[in-house]
């Protein structure tokens, strides 16, 4: 979505395409709340972190540009209000339960108001911000954060999941029949077919067959598609249809690479700089699905390109060349991820994929040292593995979304998941490895 100059207008956008997010270290889940919406919407979020901005950081959007609680803290932030298309909101502390409808819904239609009075917002179709305002309505009042969230969450005890799993599945299907009320439109039909797949994942992570066909899904995207062009995020969630069905996943790269396809005859530079997603889940398909390296590391590095501050896309790159035994190019990638990570692990604020990561990362470089005979640096590694697993029941990021026993639990279930006993032995054979030769 380009922006466009004044004297030059053409008919109003009738959705947003991209939004740019920058948010505080430490204040993850306030970012969770607007980019879970946005992104049920079909809207793309790229999210950068406050304190890794710098003179360097190329904040040059024309696309929306939401900075949460900044306070004059950041210098090269600050200097983007000037911009056409940045906005500022202040955010209070989240606490994330039933009781909270009100709070929430608050918070984003006063974002969706300010947007709209902003001098990008007036290129757009006056509905478009009536609808989103409708469509918070419906996000808020399921608590789809949360329900979105714990089809994630992979860490509850198994006699629990079944539960949980069946709440996102009614949460889902009430909010697909609130919206099911609304005029049809780019952001409505996305969320509707949004939570149709939502409603699939979770019964596929249930063990219970699918409410919908994953083939008349893909149909519907593609007849609106055939109307709708310019709607180019459809794409991908196509693919993401057809990744989610052991029928349809041979499909699924062909709808990436159309979303590409698309975005390229539009011709707007501006797409480039969002289609990491894309990149990354074509490299997946050719990691999982077709067996090919060499095509899957080209394409996380297309992802890394357009945002190399996301952990996810520099991970696959790394673990690509590990897996290609290029030990250190390899290294140089896990050592990224591990910089960035470094802060959230001394924080204590590390969210549960966060602190899967930070393992797996500190455990790649512990057994990439190894085979490099850096092994003092493996040493560093696996204690810090150790560590990370350790301090999990002080992590203070579950609290913003559980309490009590729930979040103990939860704590529990991340430790379960992470390979703590082999990590522990190696650290061992390593201490003798070092014993024996220094």
């Amino acid at each position: 979505m380009a922006g466009i100059k004044e004297g030059d207008r053409m008919k109003p956008l009738r959705h947003i395409k991209h939004i740019v997010m920058i948010y505080n270290r430490f204040e993850e889940e306030k970012a969770e709340l607007l980019s879970t919406f946005f992104r049920l919407i079909g809207t793309y979020v790229l999210a950068f972190v406050s304190q890794t901005i710098n003179e360097g950081t190329d904040l040059s959007y024309k696309d929306f540009v939401i900075v949460i609680n900044n306070n004059g803290k950041n210098t090269w932030i600050e200097r983007g209000y000037r911009q056409y298309n940045w906005i500022h909101i202040n955010m209070e502390a989240l606490l994330c339960g039933e009781n909270n409808v009100a709070v929430h819904r608050n918070i984003i239609g006063n974002l969706l108001r300010d947007m709209k009075k902003l001098p990008l917002g007036g290129e757009f179709d006056e509905a478009v911000f009536r609808e989103l305002e409708w469509l918070a309505d419906v996000y808020t009042s399921q608590n789809l954060l949360l329900y979105n969230y714990h089809l994630r969450l992979v860490t509850v005890r198994p006699e629990k999941r079944k539960g949980m799993l069946t709440a996102a599945v009614e949460h889902f299907q009430k909010a697909l029949s609130q919206a099911e009320g609304l005029e049809e439109s780019p952001h409505t039909f996305y969320f509707r077919q949004e939570c149709r797949r939502k409603v699939n994942l979770a019964c596929r992570l249930a063990g219970r067959l699918k409410y919908y066909r994953a083939e008349d899904l893909m149909a519907t995207n593609l007849n609106y598609l055939s109307r709708n062009r310019e709607f180019t995020c459809l794409w991908t969630l196509t693919g993401l249809i057809a990744d989610e069905d052991n029928d349809k996943v041979y499909m699924a790269v062909n709808y990436y690479q159309m979303h590409l396809n698309e975005e390229k005859r539009l011709g707007d530079p501006e797409d480039e700089r969002f289609q990491g997603y894309s990149h990354y889940r074509m490299g997946r398909y050719y990691e999982r699905v077709d067996i090919n390296w060499e095509k899957a590391l080209k394409c996380y590095q297309a992802a890394y390109r357009s945002a190399p501050f996301n952990y996810r896309f520099t991970y696959k790159v790394a673990f690509a060349y590990e897996t290609l035994r290029h030990d250190q190019w390899a290294e140089k990638y896990y050592d990224i991820i591990m910089e960035q990570m470094e802060p959230y692990i001394e924080g204590g604020y590390l969210t549960p994929c966060k602190c899967e990561y930070a393992f797996k990362v500190a455990r790649r470089l512990m057994l990439v040292s190894m085979r490099q005979g850096q092994n003092f640096y493996a040493k560093k590694m696996a204690e810090l593995a150790i560590r990370i697993w350790e301090d999990i029941p002080n992590n203070r990021f579950i609290e913003r979304f559980y309490a009590g026993d729930e979040a103990k639990e939860i704590k529990e279930g991340m430790q379960q998941r992470l390979t703590i006993e082999p990590t522990r032995e190696e650290l061992e054979d390593i201490e003798k490895i070092i014993g024996m030769y220094y």
